[in-house]
């Protein structure tokens, strides 16, 4: 194959076109990117779609890494006690009482929580599109401990994060 400069023939449409492989100051390194040529013969495609935004995503935008985080676990745990009292928690007290935690904790926890999802009152809505509250019911009635279930609780949180976040 001869390096001699390139003859210059039409290229089938909708194949890339090779410009000629020169270097050495003769032309600029971007004669070595492959080029799309444009007009009627690309005028079908389409960017790409983007996948949505996770709640990770949301999240980190919103407040940052740690209260994500700490947002994300706090949903989880709504969860937990969603699941055991087969209702919402109607207040942070009745949370604290059946996670048997502190009341600070649980408001620091709620401030993170509505800091990185500012569009969610309460968790309830991101747990129930994502399964992770089924997950949950399935655990109570088949541990029926509080302990034992909230032990299950940290792999669940990457799951929520992971799971695309879903706006109304």
């Amino acid at each position: 194959m001869s390096r001699g400069p390139w003859k210059e023939e039409p290229a089938p449409a909708g194949s890339w076109v090779p410009l000629p492989y020169r270097t050495a100051g003769r032309r600029s390194a971007d004669s070595l990117v492959p080029h799309f040529g444009t007009g009627p013969a690309y005028a079908g495609l389409v960017a790409k779609k983007q996948r949505p935004a996770t709640w990770s995503e949301v999240g980190y935008r919103n407040a940052g890494m740690r209260a994500t985080f700490r947002g994300l676990t706090f949903a989880i745990r709504w969860a937990a006690v969603t699941a055991t009292l087969k209702r919402e928690p109607a207040s942070i007290d009745e949370f604290c009482e059946v996670l048997d935690e502190a009341r600070r904790t649980a408001f620091r926890d709620q401030q993170a929580f509505r800091a990185a999802f500012p569009s969610e009152a309460t968790p309830l809505r991101m747990i129930t599109d994502t399964g992770v509250l089924a997950r949950f019911e399935e655990l109570v009635r088949t541990l029926d401990n509080l302990d034992q279930v909230t032990g299950q609780l940290a792999p669940l949180a990457f799951t929520l994060g992971a799971a695309p976040a879903s706006f109304a």
